[in-house]
């Protein structure tokens, strides 16, 4: 069994694309996937990036992540890139996992609006797991976490620059391969568990009752 953590960053359609927009909002325009295998040790990397369809990369999009026109002037089309992404997963059995569902999510929607479909990319998205969810799990809290942030509480530096695909699903697999000790991630991750566990308080029916009501009650 293979473990796969990828990242997804998109670019914005714009609103002169408003019948475009009505499917989907946003298009991939870079993959970054790191592999483990069974014993959850990084045996290779991808790293795509896409040509948008529909418009250029928008401003605030090249400042959070660094991907210019330039960049993907001459890069793969979506379906394209899905067929590299394919070929580098291979046919063996694999879980897909992702830092929160939206990138599940918008791969779903990009693949059923551009017609990238086939027996793989189906088996794809029903083996993929929103890693920021299981990682509350094993915490025990409710609170979703930043990646960076939770990079931080486990005594990491983040690899590379936020928002870069490749730079995110390599500190996905870090946290990931942690979470595979659990004495040492419990460890690691109480400061958070600190924060964010919701702490036992211990009270008697006095504190909430006023004092002339007390004097008031019979003694038993």
């Amino acid at each position: 069994m293979k473990h796969v953590m990828i990242d997804l960053e998109m670019n914005s359609i714009e609103k002169e694309n408003q019948e475009i927009r009505n499917f989907i909002k946003r298009e991939i325009i870079e993959i970054g996937a790191v592999m483990m295998d069974d014993q959850y040790k990084i045996i290779k990397q991808l790293n795509c990036y896409i040509k948008p369809e529909y418009n250029q990369i928008v401003e605030k999009i090249t400042e959070l992540t660094g991907i210019s026109n330039e960049m993907v002037a001459s890069s793969k089309s979506f379906k394209e890139a899905m067929e590299e992404f394919i070929e580098w997963i291979g046919d063996g059995e694999v879980i897909i996992y992702s830092w929160s569902e939206h990138d599940l999510n918008q791969m779903r929607k990009e693949c059923e609006f551009k017609q990238v479909v086939g027996d793989r990319v189906d088996y794809i998205l029903n083996h993929w797991v929103d890693f920021q969810e299981e990682f509350g799990k094993l915490l025990g809290i409710e609170k979703k976490i930043s990646l960076n942030y939770a990079v931080g509480a486990a005594e990491l530096s983040f690899e590379g620059q936020e928002h870069n695909a490749l730079c995110d699903a390599l500190n996905t697999a870090y946290i990931f391969q942690l979470s595979k000790d659990q004495e040492k991630f419990q460890r690691v991750m109480q400061p958070i568990l600190d924060l964010f566990r919701p702490k036992e308080t211990a009270f008697t029916i006095g504190e909430f009752l006023p004092k002339d009501l007390l004097m008031s009650l019979p003694e038993q």
